[in-house]
């Protein structure tokens, strides 16, 4: 997908509605990583005592408007875990919000490396509440 920036920022505008309200900034940004398709950084300056998020995207790797929400839901549930002293990785919290993301919107933030255990019993107890 070409890079937008305008397209970008509707994204994030959007998706953050699927969260509560964040206390720092999210800033967006692409990003040449090869290996990323998008990618959660928490930036600091130092000089300043200024803290906020950057949700980086890759164009060359997304394909289409699909993949940047999805992948823009991700980042911001890495940013979340941040924010409330979680791990910011991809274990049982990060499955829960697979299981939201799945269930109530049809949106797939999966990872590679979330566990289908996890996601599974998340899925699960989504369904029985």
């Amino acid at each position: 997908m070409r890079k937008n920036s305008k397209l970008l920022e509707q994204v994030l505008a959007d998706c953050l509605q699927y969260f509560p309200p964040f206390r720092l900034m999210i800033e967006t940004a692409a990003t040449k990583s090869k290996y990323n398709i998008a990618l959660w950084e928490n930036m600091v300056c130092a000089d300043f005592g200024i803290e906020w998020h950057r949700v980086s995207v890759n164009w060359g790797l997304i394909k289409d408007k699909t993949d940047l929400i999805e992948s823009v839901c991700h980042e911001l549930v890495h940013a979340f875990q941040y924010e409330n002293g979680l791990e910011t990785d991809h274990g049982k919290e990060f499955a829960n919000w697979c299981a939201f993301f799945t269930l109530q919107h049809d949106i797939n933030i999966l990872s590679s490396d979330v566990l289908a255990e996890d996601f599974y019993l998340a899925c699960e107890a989504f369904v029985k509440v």
